[in-house]
């Protein structure tokens, strides 16, 4: 029988541009995750390559859009399904492989295509079981990128070559009302994860907790953003709740356009 984590190919999306921060996204990952039973795993890069015991780098060449280099690397994956984790998601709790296991257990068992396994956004419709339920067709961001289980070839159906991460995720979510597929997400998250950078740069808070997961010897050439684009991020996620707590599900896609893709 064929092992609940022998179809999954764990994907870090990355570039070249980013490869120093896939030091600490390792080092991380090696602490809270040593006993990971997924044994298919790959950093995605254009030219470079990235060395680390147990991971292999599929190489995409020149760096055309965060969607095009992604379609290029899922060609190269021989499993069924792919974990999308992108490289400044930094573990920062060991991860529970017992809750994730009856997790995807479950999932195979239901209509396995997409399955996000943070619990953002929250199951919105029905429930499926004790450890998922849906995201209600026509909700934005109901296909989203990071911390995500794909079926592989619906993960290509989502795809446009033309768009970067956001864009995916907001197109994607539109696209995805077209497929009969199920989106599920959970309801209580087996992994924790420190957010690491924005614009290049490392937010306080990531850069805090490398210094500390390094004892206090964590040196980047990257600048550190102050603790208030923090507090407007922490805002922002305020503001994005409050519009999909006060939205109803079948405007929410017309009401983002309207507002010129403001961040809600």
């Amino acid at each position: 029988m064929l092992n609940k984590f022998d179809d999954i190919s764990i994907l870090v999306v990355s570039c070249d541009k980013y490869i120093d921060v896939l030091t600490p996204f390792a080092d991380t990952f090696e602490t809270y995750w040593s006993d990971c039973p997924i044994v298919n795993r790959y950093f995605l890069l254009n030219e470079l390559t990235f060395e680390r015991d147990g991971w292999r780098t599929i190489n995409v060449g020149k760096d055309i859009s965060w969607s095009a280099n992604l379609i290029l690397s899922l060609d190269q994956i021989r499993t069924d399904f792919v974990l999308i984790l992108f490289e400044d998601m930094f573990l920062s709790k060991k991860v529970d492989n017992e809750l994730l296991g009856l997790q995807l257990e479950s999932f195979y068992n239901s209509d396995k295509s997409y399955i996000k396994l943070i619990s953002e956004p929250k199951p919105n419709g029905r429930k499926i079981n004790e450890f998922f339920g849906e995201i209600i067709r026509g909700d934005i961001y109901r296909s989203t990128a990071p911390a995500a289980l794909y079926d592989v070839g619906l993960l290509k159906e989502l795809l446009l070559p033309t768009e970067n991460a956001w864009q995916f995720e907001l197109n994607g979510s539109r696209r995805s009302m077209r497929i009969k597929s199920s989106f599920y997400s959970v309801y209580k998250s087996a992994f924790k994860f420190q957010h690491g950078i924005i614009r290049g740069s490392y937010l306080k808070s990531a850069f805090n907790f490398l210094k500390s997961h390094y004892d206090g010897n964590f040196e980047t050439d990257r600048d550190v953003n102050s603790v208030f684009l923090e507090v407007r991020i922490y805002l922002r996620s305020i503001r994005k709740r409050l519009f999909r707590l006060i939205i109803p599900v079948e405007y929410r896609h017309w009401v983002r356009k309207s507002l010129k893709k403001r961040e809600y």
